[in-house]
Formats: C-alpha cells, structure tokens, sequence
C-alpha cells in the first residue's frame, strides 16, 4: 500500500492511508481466530439430544412444507374455477 507502484495507495497519493492501513490491520487481528472443539466442551448426552431434536425439526418442517404446497395448490384451483 505504501509502495511506489503505479496504482498502489501512496502514489494515488490516498489521503487516509494509514487509517486504512490501521483497520486492516485490526480486521486481520480480529480474523485471527482458532477453532473451538465445541463437541468437547459440552456433554455428549446433550449433544446428542441436540442433534435428535435437530433431525425432529427437519422432518417436522419438510411435512409442514408438504402441507403447504397442498393448501397452495388447493388455493390455486378454487381461484382458478372462479376465474
């Protein structure tokens, strides 16, 4: 950023360089996480009860789209025979 090429910020002659400079720099810092290993911080038996319930949601949420691409299609045809 602050080299002399020709379309580099310097030359371009930005005029808050160093505060772009600095935001970068604090947005490479805040990025610089490390995974946590969240399986191992909770105990199993709850994570499995996690992921049962989130297999429930799933299967519950599919049906209730199923129940409302019927009662779209039901809609539709009462709107079509008024038509």
């Amino acid at each position: 950023m602050r080299g002399s090429a020709a379309q580099s910020p310097a030359s371009r002659q930005i005029l808050d360089l160093e505060e772009r400079i600095s935001r970068i720099k604090e947005f490479v810092a805040w990025g610089n996480v490390s995974p946590l290993n969240l399986k191992s911080l909770a105990p199993r038996k709850l994570w499995e009860k996690h992921w049962e319930n989130l297999k429930k949601f799933d299967e519950f949420a599919r049906e209730a789209q199923g129940v409302s691409n019927q009662l779209k299609q039901a809609l539709q045809a009462v709107h079509a025979q008024g038509s």
